[in-house]
């Protein structure tokens, strides 16, 4: 139904670790299991010793953005385009 990678960031911070990818097929979205993923991502890298998780959102995925904010995740950053 769907996929989770997770892991270290860069070599000088092995504890913070990064959403590298998470993909809920289309036809299963809206039943709790990008919630649960990122849960099992949370507890797993806190197992591994992580002291945070980071993921990226981008803006065409509004859901996506409600879901981790939901959960706690905050902006450290943002990107912004125009299209010309």
């Amino acid at each position: 139904v769907g996929t989770l990678w997770i892991g270290p960031g860069d070599g000088e911070r092995p504890d913070e670790w990064w959403v590298w990818d998470i993909v809920i097929d289309e036809s299963c979205q809206g039943r709790g299991l990008g919630r649960s993923c990122m849960l099992a991502a949370e507890r797993e890298a806190s197992a591994k010793g992580a002291t945070s998780l980071g993921l990226t959102v981008f803006g065409h995925t509004p859901a996506a953005r409600h879901l981790y904010e939901s959960l706690g995740y905050g902006v450290v950053s943002m990107r912004m385009s125009k299209t010309l």
